[in-house]
Parts: structure tokens; C-alpha cells; sequence
């Protein structure tokens, strides 16, 4: 499986460095890596995400702290939209510290609530704990039969929309194949709410019931 890459703004990481009064070399030691490497990230190249925010963290000074983020050229919101979905499909539970930069502060995922005549978006996960805990919610409760399948992507004015096809366990029983709807609302470059609902009653309304435990909150392992 190979590890996520993004394409660096090359600019904003030579500013950087010349802002600290930096060669590339000392960037390099003090990241950690080559005098090469640090080249090929100024010139735009594709980096590693761990390496991105390794450089990010040699650039921090106790008054200005910098975020990996500011390392990614300008991508558009398509894009974002199928890397988190991508994560998914790779990494599953483990999907969040792929993903987060790509997510506001207050981001939210909203599972539909579905009656037979409409659908409504009632219950809401904040945060990256609120992601963490429903994917261990759906971890718990779920085994996958299938990944993600089928991806289609739709554009609008203010959201992303995916659909992709999915067969999931349920209590010992295969549930019949189902579509899922992502719909990426966004701020600026960020993610800032996900909602999610399904083409099958039934199935809504398993996923509607999965139960919060928040006395566990998730602590990323990544900077």
C-alpha cells in the first residue's frame, strides 16, 4: 500500500526558509533529510505527507508556529473530496490522521435520520474525535464485505457530492448491497461538514442508531 503524497507549494516553503535565514542544508539537518529532498520540495515536488509535516515542525519558531497545510499547492475541492474518500477505502478507522488537514475546526459529519417520506440530518459527530468515534463505532458494529466500489463525483456551487457502492455485515447477516451519498460542504479549502445518508431505509436507520461512547476521546499519534 503506498503512502499518501501531496503536491508541495515550493514557493512558501523557500520563503520560509529564507525568513529563518536558512540554506537548504540546514533545513535538511534540521528536518532531517537530504540536501536533495529539500531541492525537490522547493522545485513543487510530490512529498510524503509525514515527511511535509516533518519539515513544517523544523520550520516552527516559538512565536510562529507552521502548519503542513501551508506546504500543499492549491487543490481543488473534487480533489479533496475523493482524497477523503480514498483514505476511507485505504485506511478505514485509521482514515483521520490522512485526512484532517483537510478539515476545518469545527468540522461535522451528519448521519441521515430517514422516515419513509423525507430525510433529515439529526445526529452529528464534531471534530476529529466525533470522525474517530464513529468510524470505531461502525468498526465495532460493521465487517466490510466489500470496499468502497463504483465512485462517481457530482459538482455544485457550495458542495462536493460522492456516491459509491457498498456491502457491509450487520449482526451476522450480509446486508444487500447499497449506495452511500457523501455530501462535502466546504470553507475556503477545508471540509467543514459531511453529510451522509443511504438509498435504503433499512440501512439508514441501522446507521442512525449507532451509539456514541465519548468517554474515550481519540488522540491523534501524528503532530
Amino acid at each position: 500500500m503506498s503512502r499518501r503524497t501531496v503536491k508541495s507549494n515550493g514557493l512558501s516553503i523557500r520563503n520560509l526558509r529564507n525568513q529563518r535565514g536558512w540554506t537548504q542544508r540546514d533545513l535538511a539537518r534540521r528536518a532531517g533529510y537530504t540536501e536533495r529532498l529539500i531541492r525537490k520540495a522547493e522545485s513543487g515536488g510530490a512529498l510524503d505527507i509525514q515527511t511535509a509535516m516533518d519539515i513544517a515542525e523544523a520550520l516552527s519558531q516559538d512565536l510562529r508556529k507552521v502548519f503542513v497545510d501551508e506546504f500543499f499547492a492549491a487543490r481543488d475541492r473534487l480533489t479533496i473530496a475523493k482524497n477523503f474518500l480514498d483514505a476511507f477505502a485505504l485506511y478505514g478507522r485509521d482514515m483521520v490522521a490522512h485526512v484532517k488537514h483537510d478539515l476545518t475546526f469545527d468540522f461535522r459529519v451528519r448521519l441521515a435520520a430517514f422516515s419513509r417520506s423525507s430525510t433529515c440530518y439529526l445526529d452529528d459527530w464534531f471534530g476529529l474525535n466525533g470522525l474517530h468515534l464513529l468510524l470505531d463505532r461502525i468498526v465495532r458494529d460493521f465487517s466490510m464485505d466489500e470496499g468502497v466500489a463504483d465512485q462517481a463525483y457530482t459538482e455544485g456551487v457550495d458542495l462536493v457530492s460522492a456516491r459509491y457502492r457498498q456491502k457491509l455485515w450487520f449482526a451476522g447477516h450480509a446486508l444487500e448491497p447499497f449506495w452511500v451519498n457523501l455530501h462535502f460542504r466546504f470553507e475556503s479549502d477545508r471540509i467543514s461538514t459531511l453529510e451522509v445518508d443511504y438509498d435504503t431505509f433499512a440501512v439508514s436507520k441501522i446507521f442512525s442508531n449507532l451509539q456514541k461512547d465519548e468517554s474515550q476521546p481519540y488522540e491523534s499519534s501524528s503532530s
